[in-house]
């Protein structure tokens, strides 16, 4: 029958393979398995992951490192012992020093023997002996059932009883009256000093039993090998006769009671007495355990976190309890003044915010609610800064809230940038209304003299016509006639004209300012958009032009987007606008709008033609005002259309750009909130 293995959890590479050298120059007959860290050793344990199709077998001992990675001896031998399939497996701890191993030991891990590094044979074959698992290792025989039964689901499980005893008469009359007063029990009779440690090794009990007198073994003895072996289970001696002063020796030695052989009957209640002491006693160690364990994390935690931790008791005063070194980084109050003055804090926090503070905190008292603040604070050196606290109500076991806990981070650099550049946009903004406000009444103001220079430059041109038939008519010398024709014939119809050009040039300039001046004014109401339906209205105002020219529209289904529909429907407007002016009159004009979601909350429209193009020179400058094209087949307009699309696609949230190549066509993109 195969040899079950033997599991070596071990990091450190050099102690491995000195541990396996060792094995293998003495024979070993059992295979090794070696894994790197608790968490592989239990997977290899619980025949999981990579280990779901390993042999049957249990192993024969298990060796555990004290110190791994991930998850420590420590922590796994406590999971082996908490699992009804492993508990029973025979482990050996091994400790880096000497010092470590007893520290080790006074952990009361329920370890079976314990070494110290580098494992040699000898020193390992002495472990198996008080393990109780040598002759397991060493001999061909397989290794006795060890895993208890399991109860079904619902029943009570077994007493587990081991009883030493040397007598087989006294053993029968033992396991009779325990097997008459307790209805499920499984008693394990050891005759022999061997036998005891063997039982001990490899199985989990609820009760031991001891005599007091096997030759050469007296009950003190076993009462050592059971804490050693089986620490936490409770052991009752049993003698024929024993003195006082022997049986306070045996109480102070660790047993929890004895017994006289002539009052047997005593023994059930004295077993249901110890084992409902060692169950209680195991509760409160696991949860006093469970307790420093979790508080350990807590505090690790709190330590690495950049904010004031804490938690506060419930009570009048919701006094601090805890906090960690970050509070004086933030407070300048070491932790120990915090603790000592419960009111030190609360005095920190600026009046004009105590009140929302407290109100919060009684919040979550009383209603175990998570609650934010930001608020200022003056710290121990007087400094004020602005704090962001993040808290919440803590439970006890039943479900009452019975304290905070919470974290306060220093936010005042964070704070005052975001004032400061509240303070610039503000200011950005009221230079923009001041630049608005400046634009239009300029170019509103300046429509009053232009209007005149216009009304006038018309009356002055119709008095200089009558002027000039009047002196036609006239009998004037030559010498005044010709010096009079040059001037009625070019000099002043040129410079009338002139006038008459720059003062339209001039209307057309100042009618852009105050389109763009109105822009800025107008408030955009961005909305849910049929993209498809905004895009048909604009085709329709464009009807007469695209069939005067010949153009062919290809339309594509267009995604809705958010935005104002005056807005969209000026820019889809402006750039079909733009394409017929500046089509390519050798080829038909061919004009192609298409859409789809960009991202999440994007959506992307293309128009695209077939024109003139704009070139490389131009193209950076299409967004400025009066920038026009340069290009000598083009029509000039008012060189304002596509510096407002760029303006409202802005103002909608969006972005609008061009790609373009002289003498192939456009594509103008607009990408809007959807």
């Amino acid at each position: 029958m195969a040899l079950g293995p033997i599991l070596l959890a071990e990091d450190d590479q050099q102690q491995t393979e000195l541990a396996l050298a060792a094995l293998k120059a003495n024979n070993l007959a059992n295979p090794v398995v070696t894994v790197k860290d608790g968490e592989e050793a239990l997977a290899f344990l619980r025949r999981e992951g990579k280990y779901q199709l390993r042999g049957q077998e249990d192993p024969a001992a298990v060796l555990l490192a004290i110190t791994m990675p991930r998850l420590d001896g420590i922590e796994t031998l406590r999971a082996i012992r908490e699992d009804p399939a492993l508990r029973a497996l025979p482990v050996i701890m091994l400790a880096s020093s000497a010092e470590e191993l007893a520290l080790a030991k006074t952990r009361n891990l329920s370890a079976n023997a314990y070494l110290v590094k580098p494992v040699g044979f000898g020193n390992f074959s002495a472990a198996a002996r008080t393990a109780g698992v040598f002759w397991a290792l060493l001999a061909a025989l397989p290794r006795a059932e060890t895993r208890p039964e399991q109860p079904q689901p619902g029943a009570p499980a077994p007493l587990r009883v081991l009883y030493l005893e040397d007598s087989p008469d006294d053993a029968e009359i033992i396991r009779a009256l325990l097997t008459t007063a307790v209805q499920d029990i499984r008693l394990d009779h050891a005759g022999t000093r061997e036998e005891y440690g063997a039982f001990l090794g490899s199985r989990v009990y609820d009760i031991i039993l001891t005599d007091f007198n096997i030759p050469g073994f007296d009950g003190f003895a076993s009462l050592k090998q059971a804490a050693d072996l089986a620490p936490g289970v409770p052991v009752i001696c049993i003698s024929g006769a024993i003195g006082e002063e022997t049986a306070v020796a045996l109480l102070k030695a660790g047993a929890v009671d004895y017994l006289l052989k002539d009052r047997r009957a005593r023994l059930p209640s004295s077993i249901e007495r110890a084992v409902a002491e060692a169950k209680a006693k195991t509760e409160r160690r696991l949860a006093t355990e469970a307790l420093r364990r979790s508080e350990t994390r807590f505090r690790m935690l709190s330590e690495s976190l950049p904010g004031f931790v804490y938690t506060r008791l419930a009570g009048p005063v919701c006094a601090l309890t805890f906090a960690n070194k970050a509070a004086e980084t933030i407070t300048g109050y070491a932790p120990e003044e915090l603790l000592a003055d419960n009111g030190v804090y609360e005095r920190a926090v600026l009046p004009a915010f105590r009140g929302a503070v407290e109100a919060a905190m009684r919040a979550a008292l009383a209603g175990g609610l998570p609650y934010q603040l930001r608020y200022r604070l003056r710290r121990k050196d007087a400094r004020e800064i602005w704090v962001e606290e993040f808290g919440t109500g803590i439970c006890d076991e039943n479900g009452r809230v019975n304290g905070l806990a919470g974290i306060i981070l220093d936010i005042d650099e964070e704070t005052q940038a975001q004032e400061q550049k509240q303070r610039l946009m503000d200011q950005l903004q009221e230079k923009k209304q001041e630049m608005e406000n400046f634009l239009y009444i300029t170019t509103h103001d300046l429509r009053s003299p232009l209007i005149n220079i216009q009304g006038f430059s018309h009356n002055l041109l119709k008095d200089f016509t009558e002027l000039r038939e009047t002196l036609k008519a006239a009998a004037l010398p030559e010498s005044v006639r010709g010096p009079v024709d040059a001037i009625t014939a070019k000099r002043i119809p040129s410079a009338l004209n002139f006038i008459g050009e720059s003062a339209r040039k001039m209307d057309h300039f100042i009618g852009a300012l105050l389109k763009v001046s109105r822009l800025g004014r107008v408030e955009m109401r961005p909305q849910a958009l049929d993209v498809n339906a905004i895009l048909r209205g604009a085709l329709d105002v464009l009807r007469y032009q695209l069939e005067e020219t010949g153009a062919a529209v290809k339309t594509g289904d267009l995604p809705p987007c958010r935005a104002d529909a005056d807005a969209l429907n000026h820019i889809l407007s402006n750039l079909l606008a733009n394409a017929v002016k500046y089509r390519d009159k050798n080829r038909r004009l061919e004009i192609t709008v298409r859409g789809e979601k960009s991202g999440p909350a994007t959506a992307l429209y293309a128009i695209s033609d077939n024109g003139i193009g704009i070139s490389k020179l131009d193209l950076p400058d299409i967004w400025r005002i009066f920038s026009g094209s340069r290009n000598a087949g083009a029509e000039k307009g008012e060189g304002i259309g596509l510096a407002m699309s760029r303006m409202m696609t802005k103002k909608n949230g969006g972005r609008i750009w061009a790609e373009s190549k002289e003498g192939e066509g456009s594509v103008f993109y607009i990408e809007l909130p959807a």
